[in-house]
Parts: structure tokens; sequence; C-alpha cells
């Protein structure tokens, strides 16, 4: 049987629920800047936000809150919590995202540059040893095989 919990242990309890669920949105608005807008990507960070949440909330509340047992209460308020975040976090999350690719193309600019003549030279090193591989096949398979019949 539950323990009875009073209310004021519930309401602190709901506020470190939503502690928790904030700190979830934020970890979960990071890796979906890092990853972007993919199909696969926000897959994985829904996949891994969700995991992460039922995770942390059954070990919180066994650590940390009142009764020792995770409540509906506290999950709901660790998910109000995180959608309220989420909310917040989604349209600047996305302009720091396009603003550090902007930053990367712009970069990647001189470096292609400077890195031409190392791709030139091993692009000419990989085709000469195409060739001479191509070669060595063709010369192995002519002229007439001597040994005993199969």
């Amino acid at each position: 049987m539950l323990a009875p919990v009073t209310p004021v242990w519930a309401v602190r309890d709901l506020f470190l629920a939503m502690g928790l669920g904030a700190w979830l949105c934020v970890g979960y608005t990071l890796l979906r800047a890092v990853l972007g807008g993919a199909r696969w990507a926000v897959f994985i960070c829904d996949a891994l936000a969700a995991f992460g949440a039922l995770l942390a909330w059954r070990a919180a509340a066994v650590s940390i809150f009142y009764a020792g047992v995770p409540r509906w209460y506290t999950l709901c308020g660790m998910a109000a919590a995180f959608l309220a975040l989420r909310g917040l976090l989604a349209a600047p999350a996305r302009r720091l995202r396009a603003m550090c690719m902007r930053l990367a193309r712009c970069a990647a600019g001189p470096l292609a540059k400077l890195a031409e003549p190392v791709r030139r030279s091993a692009h000419n090193w990989r085709a000469a040893a195409c060739k001479i591989h191509a070669a060595g096949k063709r010369r192995a398979g002519r002229g007439k095989k001597h040994g005993p019949p199969p």
C-alpha cells in the first residue's frame, strides 16, 4: 500500500519533477540543435528523451520524492515543464543551429582552398594505384592454364 502524501509534500515533489523536466528539455534541445531536424535525428532524440525521462522519473522517485514511488502528478508536472520549456527554447535553438551552420560554411571555403593540393595529389595517387591494380588483374587471367583437368 502506498504511503499517504500530504499536499505540502506533493507540491514539493511536483516542483522537483518540474525541475527534472526542465533539465531533460535542455538536454533534448541541445541534442536536437546538434543533430538537426532529419527524421532519423528526431527519432533518436525522441527515443533518448523518452527513455531518459522514464529513467530519471523512477530514479528521482526512489531518491528524492517523499513517498519513494513514482506518482502520476509528478509525471504530469515533468511533462508539463518539458513541453512548456520546449516551446520557449525551440526557436532560439533553430537560430543557434543556423548561425553555426553559416559559420561552418564560411570557414569551409578557405579550408577547401588550402586542402586542394593535398586532395589533388591523393586523387593522383589513387588513380595510379587503381591503374596498376587493374593491369595486374588483366595480366594474370591471360594465357593458357596448365595443370591436371578437374
